[in-house]
């Protein structure tokens, strides 16, 4: 069973965060951002980079359905940083930036823990499987015709072959059902966002796969509508409620 809908969106300000970097009451508080069903995002500091004039954020991701956490910028390829110099800021950016991260989430979380464990794409893992096995075959036996038999010689040139010519079954499986096993998730938290752009966007680009489920897009937009505006302040005063821009 899935959590209860938060009734209270927190308007997030992003200057606030950069002000009270420094305040040892910031400093390993979590923030949710994103809350509906069974998921939950958290918004954390993470680290201060004092020469840069930087400050760092870690986003975690929490489905009911998935044993593990999945964090967002804890790692140096995925860093997810801002200035907090004032003449750098740009709270635009910060949004945009944000959105991209949570949508890139939930995208990494429905690849790894749905689109992954899926009928479909696991019947694709073993055509590849098969596939690579039929391209080894031919590899070995044009060796054989030209008397090629040490093993130096053959590896690198039937690896090479197969890399060459393989089929790419998952790939196909992974395009046909992105956005479609999180749907309400990617629908919702792009309202949550005030981004209507990418909400348009996932409608279309679901009726073009033929995923489109009117149902599920009344549900998101008759449940979005029961969220009630508050402040940030209420958040650094101690109530716990979940915040994004509205």
């Amino acid at each position: 069973m899935g959590k209860q809908l938060s009734n209270k969106i927190v308007k997030f300000d992003f200057n606030f965060i950069l002000d009270n970097y420094l305040n040892k009451k910031l400093w390993g508080k979590k923030w949710t951002i994103f809350e509906y069903d069974k998921m939950t995002v958290t918004l954390e500091l993470y680290r201060i980079n004092i020469i840069k004039s930087r400050v760092d954020i870690i986003l975690r991701f929490n489905h009911d359905d998935i044993s593990f956490c999945y964090v967002r910028g804890d790692s140096g390829w995925d860093t997810i940083s801002f200035s907090f110099a004032p003449e750098h800021r740009n709270v635009k950016v910060f949004e945009n930036r944000l959105f991209g991260e949570v949508i890139g989430g939930l995208s990494v979380l429905e690849s790894l823990e749905f689109i992954q464990e899926s009928p479909e794409y696991n019947a694709a893992l073993r055509l590849e499987e098969e596939n690579k096995e039929e391209l080894k075959k031919e590899a070995e036996a044009y060796l054989d015709i030209l008397g090629f038999t040490e093993e130096d010689v053959r590896r690198p040139f039937i690896n090479e072959y197969i890399n060459d010519n393989k089929e790419n079954y998952t790939s196909a499986v992974y395009q046909k059902l992105e956005y479609t096993m999180l749907t309400e998730y990617y629908l919702m938290y792009s309202l949550f966002a005030n981004r209507q752009d990418k909400y348009d966007e996932l409608i279309d680009t679901l009726k073009d796969k033929g995923y489109f489920s009117q149902k599920v897009v009344d549900k998101v937009n008759n449940e979005v509508d029961d969220f009630e505006l508050t402040d940030m302040e209420e958040v650094w005063n101690g109530v716990n409620h979940t915040f994004w821009v509205r």
